[in-house]
Formats: C-alpha cells, structure tokens, sequence
C-alpha cells in the first residue's frame, strides 16, 4: 500500500468525499484525477467515482481508502450525503455544491449540507450558499479550474486554510448526527400520507399536511412545547391486512347510533343524528358506498398510487374520523339528508393522515402508527431548524413530483379565483339549515 501525506486532524465525522479528495490532492500535490485513479476498485468504471453521492453506489475501494488515512472503516459511510436519508424521496440530496462559507474559510465541507432539506449549517446556523459566482457548480470530483485549488469555473470558491472545528462545534455536530439517526430508526419506511378527495389539492390542505408532518418528525424526536395541547393530534394504530376491521367499525356504528337514539328526544337536531348514523352505515360503508369511497381514492388519492393493502387502512381511519366528526356535532349530508361523499371528506379533512410504519415480518411494513390534525396548533420552534424543511421537502414530493410538478405553484397563483374562495360554500357540513354552527350532541369520544 502506498504512502500518502494525510494528518489524522484533518478527519472530522462527517467531511465529505468533496472536501476529503481537495484536501487530499493539495497535501499531495495530486490532482482529482489521480484521486480517483489511486482509490477506485479496478472492477468498477472511473465515471462512477466522479460523484460521491451514494455509499452503495460508489466504486471506491473504501477500505482501501480508510486505510490509508488511518481511519476506521465503518466512519466510511459519513462521507456520502446517502448517509443523512430521512425522507428516501427524490431529491433528498442536492447535485450541485452547497456550502457554509465560514466552514469554507476553515478548509471544511460536510456532507450533510449537500442534503436538500438542510438548508443552514447546523455547526454555525449560518444559511448555506449555492455556488452560483460562475454559475452552479456541480458537486463532483471532477476539475472545474485551471489552478486546481478553486472549486468552481472562474476559481473564486476555494478551501481556506484548515482549522478544525473547536470542541464546542464537534459537539454540536455530533447531536445533529445523533438527532438525524434517532429520525432514520423511527422511520425505517418513510412516511406514508394518504388523501381521500374528490377535490385537487388547495394551500390550506397543503399548509396543514407540512404541519402535520412537522409535528410527526417532532413527536419522533421528542422535541414537544411544554404547553403543547396533544390531544389536537389523533393517533390510530393500523396493520396491513388488518382482517377484523370491519367488525370492529361496525360495532363502534352500532354503539354510536344506540347512544343517538338514547339521547334522542323530538327535536329534530337529535333525531337527525340518529338518522345521520345510520345514513353513513347503510350508504358510506355498503357495497355501493365502498364503491363510490375506492373510486374517490383512486381518482385523487396516493398521489404515488393506490396499493390493495391501503385501501382497507384508508377506510378504516376514515370511518373512525366520521364519526368522531359526526359526534360533534357535523353531519356529512345535504338538506334533503341525503349522504354526501364529497362533504364527509372535507369534514374528516384532508389530508385525511400520515402513517409512520414500524419494521415488520421479514422488514415489510406491517405495523404502523397513523397521525392526524383534530385541530391545528401553532408550536414555537423547536430544537432542531431542519426539521420543518424536512417536512416541506417531504410533502412536497407527495405533492408536486408525481402527475404534475408544479401544481402546487400553481395554485399559489391562482388562489384569487372563484372557485378557491367558494372552496367551503353553502353546504358546509357543519351548519344546519339555519345556517347556525351545531352543538355537540354528547360526550361520545370519551
């Protein structure tokens, strides 16, 4: 094995292959070129090792490359921005170079700035900066100046000297490290979000899915407001192939509709919600409602598209929130009290959840845990600032990247419209004919 100049300083948890390739060329008055002729496995193609993305994906020989820089193997991973996945969406790491410029001035990069939801540098909160003084720079190991010290075209970005971080940085580090895993153990599977419309997508439902979804990542790190109101946020344990969820929804129907009519006297508010139960049983979850549900999930439900084993899931928790809405007091139907599909979802709200699936039988998704807004609450900001561009990073891909990528922006600008400010017209479901909000009929939830 050859020699190389490398002082064992200059690795810090987390640099990036980027920074470890320069660094390594001008202690040894190499070239990136020969970076990667000395440390590419003679089994793989040099093109690959142009972009040091992906641990797996890599045709570094990396023990061969730890080795020589007297660094264990398994810190190996640390180098490629793969490492910090949370959300496994496209896009989760940028192609070209993101940088702190004081972490430039020390002569560091990170690997984890190249994530697309880090968005300031979680050592010295400053935002980071897209190399953009010669246009974008992408962010590979390839030459990009004459001098082969500049890191872009015209050779204006640069390393500075190194100076490593001080004992306050490295620890500071560290906890945005330990924070990232503690995310990527409690979602092995991602995040699943699923919708039940027969409605596009508007800003308010987009506004409350990236809250929701906030929230979730939050709850996971155990990162919650002191006031915090918990019980704004509904959790739902779901399986797949959850096989006894049918009766279980029909006996919650059976003892709503007992407990309707028990309460019932003769007034119309209260025997209408008797009436509204048994509605939403005999025409929501009958064959002939099923049918009219599956048709509104798949026409504009998982934007990724629907899966058989979601559907029992989606019917289930949508069942549940109905008729937790209906207790209170709304009722998804129409003056004549005929049932409306369309008024049952906006009731339930949409998004209707996310679920956060645990690892199962053989690593398949099979139990899970599903969220909800009952009420949005505005939290003050947590401990960690990336955690809400996470989120947005998240939904917007279940937003934008499938069907149409630009809807969102889209309806940005066409919010002034009348269809978007006749979005909750005259059958909103929680008035009555009068127009006037109804009462909670009773206590039901507890």
């Amino acid at each position: 094995m050859r020699d190389f100049n490398w002082k064992p300083e200059w690795w810090i948890d987390g640099v990036s292959m980027f920074y470890l390739a320069h660094r390594f060329c001008r202690a040894n008055t190499a070239n990136l070129g020969q970076f990667r002729q000395f440390f590419t496995r003679e089994d793989e193609s040099v093109s690959k090792t142009a972009y040091p993305l992906h641990h797996s994906q890599t045709s570094f020989d990396l023990d061969r490359l730890t080795a020589s820089l007297g660094v264990a193997p398994d810190r190996a991973p640390m180098l490629f921005p793969s490492h910090y996945f949370v959300a496994h969406a496209w896009g989760e790491v940028r192609n070209t170079l993101k940088y702190c410029p004081t972490c430039m001035q020390q002569g560091i990069h990170l690997s984890l700035q190249q994530i697309s939801w880090i968005h300031e540098c979680p050592v010295h909160r400053e935002p980071l900066v897209l190399a953009r003084h010669c246009g974008p720079t992408n962010y590979s190991l390839t030459e990009k100046s004459v001098d082969d010290v500049g890191l872009c075209r015209c050779g204006k970005i640069r390393f500075g000297e190194f100076e490593s971080f001080s004992k306050s940085e490295l620890d500071t580090l560290a906890k945005h490290y330990r924070a990232i895993k503690q995310l990527q153990c409690a979602l092995p599977h991602g995040v699943d979000q699923y919708r039940v419309s027969t409605e596009q997508a508007d800003r308010a439902e987009y506004q409350h899915q990236l809250s929701l979804a906030t929230k979730v990542f939050r709850i996971l790190l155990q990162d919650i407001p002191s006031n915090a109101d918990m019980a704004k946020i509904r959790t739902e344990p779901v399986r797949f192939w959850r096989r006894d969820y049918t009766d279980s929804r029909l006996e919650r129907f059976r003892q709503f509709c007992k407990y309707a009519m028990k309460c019932a006297d003769d007034s119309d508010e209260d025997w209408t919600a008797a009436l509204v139960g048994r509605l939403m049983e005999e025409e929501y979850f009958g064959d002939e409602g099923m049918t009219e549900l599956r048709y509104a999930m798949e026409r504009n439900g998982c934007t990724h598209g629907l899966r058989s084993e979601d559907v029992p899931i989606l019917k289930e928790i949508f069942s549940i929130r109905l008729m937790e809405c209906v207790a209170r007091g709304a009722r998804p139907i129409r003056r004549s009290l005929h049932p409306d599909l369309r008024l049952a979802m906006r009731m339930v709200g949409e998004p209707l959840c996310q679920i956060v699936w645990r690892k199962g039988e053989n690593g398949c998704k099979i139990n899970g845990t599903a969220y909800w807004l009952d009420d949005d609450e505005h939290w003050p900001d947590g401990k960690w600032p990336w955690v809400k561009t996470l989120a947005t990073h998240v939904v917007r891909n279940w937003h934008d990247y499938a069907r149409d990528k630009y809807r969102i922006e889209a309806l940005e600008r066409k919010l002034d419209l009348p269809e978007f400010i006749r979005l909750f017209d005259e059958r909103d479901a929680q008035l009555t004919q009068s127009g006037c909000r109804q009462m909670r009929l009773f206590d039901w939830l507890e």
